[in-house]
């Protein structure tokens, strides 16, 4: 064997510009249903939105994302890959709107944003 891409050849690149295109367009679909969601549900729903800039859950004052934004998320995302990358976005953002530049706290924050979207181990 000599490679993990289609028969043994190598992977294709990641083209970052598009990788960022599509994230951003995720957050948009996702904050576009959230609305619809509130505009007809109205104030008896919770959403398990974080406040900006903070990162706390505006429902439950908990870490964001709580057990019911990743419940939501995994509802509204129901492709894997796709919620990993928006989180991974969000991740990005918490860590540049906490200030956050110590490695440890960058990975502990990634642990509490994103390994809950990896594949078990099996």
């Amino acid at each position: 064997m000599s490679g993990p891409g289609i028969e043994g050849g190598p992977l294709p690149r990641r083209n970052p510009e598009l990788l960022d295109r599509y994230e951003t367009e995720i957050e948009r679909l996702v904050a576009a249903r959230d609305e619809r969601i509130r505009r007809l549900a109205g104030d008896d729903i919770k959403l398990h939105l974080h406040a900006p800039g903070g990162w706390v859950c505006i429902d439950d004052a908990d870490e964001w994302p709580c057990d019911g934004a990743k419940e939501r998320l995994t509802r509204q995302i129901p492709v894997r890959s796709e919620r990993q990358q928006y989180m991974v976005k969000c991740w990005r953002q918490a860590v540049s709107d906490l200030g956050i530049t110590d490695p440890d706290e960058e990975r502990a924050m990634y642990t509490r944003f994103v390994a809950w979207t990896e594949e078990p181990r099996r």
